[in-house]
């Protein structure tokens, strides 16, 4: 039915309502024959759209759904990489933030892709007051920012770790508003669960403070 919506003749209300609807369709698009081929179909229909926050939240979503399928990852093309850098403010259940939490894979693969935007979006992205990566993916993260950011390093990267000290401590100034005041949009938190949270963000705010060179 997704893919029906999607094609060039669909009309554009159709179009924004499957992409606003994908993300919480149980992952419908791993259902496709092929998979490259809906993934184009996908983007093209997104590029369709007014860009709004809205638009780029199900976008982003469902790329890091799709990112973190071994499977799939290969065939996500550049120009929906490219969506991770628009940078959307992700709710709390985000489905694909929460899935490339609990996996060690993700991470290495954008690395991988030697492209310091897309590598800083994605923390970016990856990093909010609503949880924090499990353990296998944070120690990820940490090896990341000491290989990538810290050190002797170009003015480029310099101000890739400006940005991403900048969004740590956004994400910390949040923490430290409390439980009340998180459980406005995110009712289950648990005080044991802030504090985890709290201090993998504070760890990984050491690591670029720590590694900065000059």
């Amino acid at each position: 039915m997704i893919p029906k919506l999607l094609v060039e003749g669909s009309s554009t209300t159709s179009k924004r309502a499957a992409i606003l609807a994908l993300p919480h369709l149980e992952l419908a698009w791993l259902d496709s024959d092929d998979i490259r081929t809906f993934i184009n179909l996908w983007i093209s229909a997104v590029d369709t759209l007014d860009d709004t926050e809205a638009v780029r939240q199900a976008v982003v979503d469902v790329l890091l759904q799709m990112a973190f399928f071994h499977s799939v990852r290969p065939h996500i093309t550049p120009k929906a990489w490219s969506w991770l850098n628009k940078r959307p403010s992700l709710p709390p259940r985000c489905r694909g933030r929460l899935l490339c939490a609990i996996g060690s894979n993700v991470l290495p693969a954008i690395r991988a892709r030697n492209d310091n935007e897309l590598l800083t979006s994605y923390l970016i992205t990856m990093w909010s007051e609503w949880d924090c990566a499990g353990e296998w993916a944070f120690e990820g993260m940490c090896e990341a920012l000491w290989e990538e950011f810290c050190g002797d390093v170009d003015d480029d990267v310099r101000e890739r770790r400006k940005e991403l000290l900048k969004r740590l401590s956004l994400v910390l100034e949040e923490l430290g508003k409390g439980l009340g005041h998180l459980r406005v949009r995110h009712p289950d938190m648990q005080p044991d669960e802030l504090e985890v949270i709290r201090e993998r963000y504070r760890e990984l705010k050491r690591i670029l403070v720590q590694g900065f060179v000059g």
